[in-house]
């Protein structure tokens, strides 16, 4: 053999090699994807609980019940509540929650 038929061969020899270690190395590539992939659609499945479970959560129904068994709170007698009107007419659009006066007169019922 000639020394460009040894030439040849080795140069064969090295391009299948390179060959052999891009497809390894583009299986590893597509398998660390797949685990990624993987790993994202479970943490997309585990938000949606988490989103379902507060949904749950801020219930009214829900609220108030914990607000009473847990925390002993209970709504106020009717006696106790105010209902504050708010005035837009008469101060350019400034809302007032002193139920009646002026905003800006200061004082609270």
């Amino acid at each position: 053999m000639t020394r460009i038929d040894i030439f040849l061969v080795l140069l064969i020899t090295v391009s299948a090699l390179a060959v052999v270690t891009a497809r390894h190395e583009a299986r590893k590539s597509f398998q660390e994807l797949q685990k990624t992939q993987k790993i994202g659609s479970d943490l997309e499945v585990a938000w949606e609980r988490l989103l379902l479970k507060q949904a749950s959560w801020a219930m009214y129904h829900k609220v108030e019940a914990i607000a009473s068994q847990r925390l002993g709170m209970s709504s106020p007698d009717v006696s106790r509540i105010h209902v504050l009107l708010a005035e837009t007419a008469s101060n350019g659009g400034a809302v007032s929650a002193s139920g009646g006066r002026p905003a800006g007169t200061g004082g609270v019922r």
